[in-house]
């Protein structure tokens, strides 16, 4: 922003993660990739102090949950042994809606319980 402010060029970004082209090759991250490491966070925001490793499937900054809802299939979706879940939404500890199907592929407990009182 402050070189084209003053009247220089602003570092290329093909890839539109906030790092420019000539960083990316330091970092090892892809230039024409906003997500390396396909955790769907933006590599800008995991080299964002307080972040996490642009190149790690399995890293992501703190209070930021990972989406791998797009490598799920609702095909087979059902209750079934060997079934995918269907995807719902669900609240965790810190407020945020997180839905099942960021999860894809990693292994998930859900703990759910319930109560009722009689009148």
């Amino acid at each position: 922003m402050l070189a084209a402010c003053s009247g220089g060029s602003v570092p290329a970004d093909r890839d539109g993660d906030g790092i420019p082209d000539r960083y990316e090759e330091e970092f090892g991250t892809d230039p024409g990739e906003a997500d390396s490491d396909g955790d769907g966070i933006p590599d800008g925001r995991e080299i964002a102090p307080g972040g996490s490793d642009p190149l790690d499937r399995l890293s992501w900054p703190d209070g930021v949950w990972p989406d791998f809802s797009a490598n799920a299939s609702v095909s087979d979706a059902g209750f079934a042994i060997g079934q995918q879940m269907p995807d719902i939404q669900l609240i965790d500890a810190d407020g945020q809606t997180v839905s099942l199907h960021q999860f894809y592929g990693m292994v998930v407990l859900l703990d759910l319980g319930a109560g009722w009182c009689g009148p």
